[in-house]
């Protein structure tokens, strides 16, 4: 299981001193950073590629705009596995 944390002390992901930034081109915020050096490690221990990835802290569709503590960041509660790498960034 992976979770990332949406609460507001990581800042704008719109700013560029946030933890969530997406910036241009192949340059990683700290959380893709972190997610691809802990999915390289872990991804060795699972025989299908399939992780459950959560968001907590954060505002999702899902809880109709109240903060929610466990959200499934592929918007599916009752099956929150996503594939490889790829799925989790």
């Amino acid at each position: 299981m992976v979770a990332i944390d949406f609460t507001s002390e990581n800042g704008d992901p719109s700013n560029p001193r946030s933890l969530h930034y997406l910036g241009a081109g192949d340059v990683y915020n700290a959380y893709e950073s972190a997610i691809i050096a802990t999915a390289s490690c872990i991804s060795n221990y699972s025989l299908n590629q399939c992780f459950e990835l959560f968001g907590f802290g954060g505002i999702s569709k899902q809880t109709n705009g109240q903060t929610s503590h466990a959200f499934a960041l592929n918007q599916i509660e009752q099956s929150p596995g996503v594939y490889c790498l790829a799925g989790l960034l």
